[in-house]
């Protein structure tokens, strides 16, 4: 299963319902692949948003992938974070 994340911008005031929509879409698959290669921004709730996704993709034993954007990896990189 794949979610494609729609909007330019992950930033603080579009979060909860990007992240109600993953957590939709983790609760229904055993394999997800979320994209994120037309984000242009993103920011620490976005980041956060990610780390909640991972944490419960890892209760639930779903298989989770992202795709990234260069704006994505670089702010990750900023924080000094990394996703396998």
């Amino acid at each position: 299963m794949n979610y494609k994340i729609e909007v330019k911008q992950v930033v603080a005031g579009c979060v909860a319902s990007i992240y109600e929509a993953g957590v939709l879409h983790i609760v229904l698959a055993d394999h997800l692949t979320i994209d994120f290669k037309d984000v242009q921004k993103i920011d620490c709730a976005g980041v956060s948003m990610i780390y909640a996704w991972i944490n419960l993709a890892r209760k639930r034993h779903v298989v989770l992938k992202f795709e990234f954007s260069q704006a994505v990896i670089d702010c990750l990189a900023s924080y000094q974070l990394e996703v396998s």
